[in-house]
């Protein structure tokens, strides 16, 4: 009776000490709080390029297991001083596991053409960080780059149904004759639409004209940008930020 009393007795005192030793692990590993960063774009189509006076595309996804609180995106100069700084904290981001993270980051027209790095950083709820750093290339605007100014979508109504069809409307001048215009839909899926009947224009233009939002476009937001490539492989634009599809 007493030998198994005491067999009992150890055999309690093992599987707490088993039960503290799997805690304590558990633990260590949830201090380990990974985070991953992977960035797509950085620039149209990933270039490294920015142009002064516009924006620079980002693009990537952010997976963090403690959940993130925030994101950072540096724009840094040469000597490291910080140039451009934005911080995303919203309920888009903040309190997700995981995020797809699109957005344009503004570069002033103050900026000096050069060399510079994007540093995104990523916070989450405990505390921890993560940084990765890329390198960025800013130009400044060819002045005889094609200009788009007026830009107008569906009226000035900034929602739509996808599958249906607005109108999109601009002043259009160039120097060259017009290789192509497109209107690019940014949002956590791309898609673009080619407006082939303007090929060959020159000077100042209107465009009036409609589009079909594409039927499996996914519901979201969305950056809408214009954009107008000469024959010299110059390039202008003009851009709505904020536009809704819905399903």
């Amino acid at each position: 009776m007493k030998k198994s009393i005491l067999f009992g007795a150890f055999a309690l005192m093992n599987l707490c000490l088993g039960t503290l030793t799997s805690c304590s692990k558990d633990n260590k590993d949830d201090d380990k709080t990974p985070i991953s960063i992977k960035l797509e774009e950085v620039g149209e189509d990933n270039s490294r390029k920015g142009t002064i006076g516009r924006d620079l595309h980002i693009e990537g996804d952010v997976l963090a297991s403690a959940r993130i609180k925030q994101i950072q995106v540096d724009l840094r100069a040469a000597d490291g001083a910080i140039a451009v700084s934005k911080i995303y904290d919203s309920s888009k981001y903040q309190g997700n596991i995981n995020a797809k993270f699109h957005e344009h980051l503004d570069l002033p027209s103050t900026l000096t053409p050069g060399a510079y790095k994007v540093v995104f950083t990523v916070t989450d709820l405990k505390g921890n960080t993560k940084s990765v750093t890329t390198d960025i290339t800013l130009v400044a605007i060819d002045p005889n780059a094609p200009k788009v100014t007026n830009l107008v979508v569906n009226g000035g109504t900034l929602t739509a149904k996808a599958g249906t069809t607005i109108n999109i409307s601009a002043k259009v001048t160039v120097t060259s004759a017009v290789k192509e215009i497109e209107v690019e839909f940014h949002g956590n899926k791309k898609f673009s639409i080619d407006l082939d009947a303007y090929k060959g224009k020159t000077g100042t233009f209107d465009v009036n004209t409609t589009i079909t939002i594409p039927a499996d476009a996914q519901a979201g937001k969305y950056h809408v940008h214009f954009e107008v490539e000469d024959v010299k492989g110059l390039e202008g634009l003009d851009e709505v930020e904020g536009f809704t599809i819905t399903r």
